[in-house]
């Protein structure tokens, strides 16, 4: 695997263990325009609010910036919820 490979699996690895490319947000996203604009409508958002490129990339859903798990880790100064000493917690 490249450094470049590399970084894009990171983008695309949420916090919480959960991979960004089964999200049917991630999928409309970078495949669908069309149904990222019937999930925005459903969601009562703008699809470039909705549009997301993956958890730890520097476009993400409306949804995602406000996640308590990637708020959580950086707070604690970790990748995955899967490495800290709590886990699991009540989150």
């Amino acid at each position: 695997m490249n450094v470049e490979q590399g970084a894009r699996d990171r983008r695309v690895a949420a916090v919480c263990g959960l991979s960004c490319e089964v999200c049917t947000v991630y999928i409309a996203s970078q495949e669908d325009p069309a149904r990222l604009a019937r999930l925005a409508g459903r969601f009562g958002v703008a699809p470039d609010e909705l549009h997301c490129d993956g958890c730890r990339s520097d476009r993400r859903s409306v949804h995602c910036r406000t996640c308590e798990f990637v708020a959580c880790a950086e707070g604690r100064g970790i990748d995955f919820c899967g490495q800290c000493a709590d886990y699991p917690c009540a989150r």
